[in-house]
């Protein structure tokens, strides 16, 4: 069992046998409807209305330990995933990564070049921006899916310090710039 704080509440979550974590059984869906504005900080959550199902770090996967570079989240399908802040989209692709593992994908930076986010298995033909264009805080990226290496509809969120234009940037090419994005988002108002 692991305990999740969703909007200052806590909401107990149990292991799906792969590694994930998922509601307990008899909560309530999340209608995730429109992405609220914050209340405090400035930027907004990539899926609002979602669960944390699996945190940044060290777990087990299929049985086998692992290393989770990012954050996932889920709706439970059909979420909309925003941008939490001003992007410039450097990579909006279908089946990425090594084998397709990452589905539909979008890669942008900040504006300012201070990091890199990674938003992972989207829904077939849901991708809504381009690469090259600059996206405002809130703009819709994608719907959230399963495509690639995932089991279950969710978004997988990776944050990277500064500019990787690299279309598959460390830590899998073996740079050391991948960071946790749960202290990044809270430091900037977003709640989960």
């Amino acid at each position: 069992m692991q305990v999740h704080y969703t909007d200052g509440a806590i909401s107990l979550a149990y292991p799906d046998g792969r590694g994930h974590y998922l509601p307990r059984s008899g909560a309530a869906p999340v209608d995730p409807g429109d992405p609220p504005e914050p209340t405090t900080g400035d930027w907004l959550h990539p899926l609002a209305g979602s669960t944390m199902t699996s945190p940044y770090g060290p777990r087990a996967f299929d049985g086998v330990g692992s290393f989770h570079w990012g954050i996932d989240f889920s709706t439970g399908g059909g979420g909309t995933i925003v941008a939490p802040t001003d992007l410039k989209v450097t990579i909006a692709r279908a089946g990425w990564g090594s084998g397709g593992s990452a589905g539909n994908c979008v890669k942008a930076h900040t504006t300012d070049g201070a990091y890199t986010f990674n938003f992972y298995h989207m829904v077939s033909g849901s991708i809504a921006v381009t690469e090259g264009q600059t996206i405002s805080r809130g703009t819709t990226i994608g719907i959230e899916g399963e495509t690639g290496n995932a089991y279950g509809a969710h978004l997988h969120f990776e944050v990277y310090e500064g500019i990787w234009n690299d279309p598959w940037p460390p830590p899998y090419n073996y740079g050391a710039n991948c960071i946790d994005p749960g202290p990044l988002l809270r430091a900037h108002g977003v709640t989960y």
